[in-house]
C-alpha cells in the first residue's frame, strides 16, 4: 500500500532518535545541539539510547500539512523509525487515515 500521507503515524507514535540521527538532523537544519535541545528534543526518558522528538498539539514537531496531505519537514534527514514505517491495511493508523480522508 502506498502511503496516504494522512499523518496518523506521526500523531499516534512519538519518534525516537539516536545520537547519530540527531547529528544528521541538526546538520540538515543547520542548527546547533543547543538549538536541538531547546526546539526539538522531547520530554521523557531515552529508549535504548534513542531520545524522543518533541510533540506539538499531539503530533511530531516536524509534521507539516500541505493541502489535505501531510509531510515531514525534514524528509531528507527523517529518523529511521519513520522511514522504517511501512503503511498497510493491517495498521490501525492507516485504516483510520483512509476513513478520515474518505478513501
Amino acid at each position: 500500500m502506498e502511503c496516504l500521507r494522512c499523518g496518523n503515524c506521526c500523531r499516534q507514535h512519538p519518534a525516537f532518535v539516536s545520537p547519530d540521527e540527531i547529528r544528521r538532523i541538526i546538520a540538515y537544519l543547520g542548527i546547533s545541539m543547543d538549538d536541538w535541545q531547546q526546539r526539538y528534543a522531547g520530554e521523557g526518558p531515552d529508549y535504548h539510547n534513542h531520545f524522543p522528538v518533541r510533540q506539538v498539539n499531539g503530533a511530531c514537531v516536524f509534521l507539516r500539512k500541505s493541502g489535505d496531505k501531510y509531510a515531514c519537514a525534514i524528509q531528507p534527514a527523517k529518523p529511521d523509525c519513520c522511514t522504517d514505517w511501512i503503511p498497510g491495511l493491517d495498521k490501525k493508523e492507516c485504516r483510520e487515515g483512509m476513513e478520515r480522508m474518505s478513501i
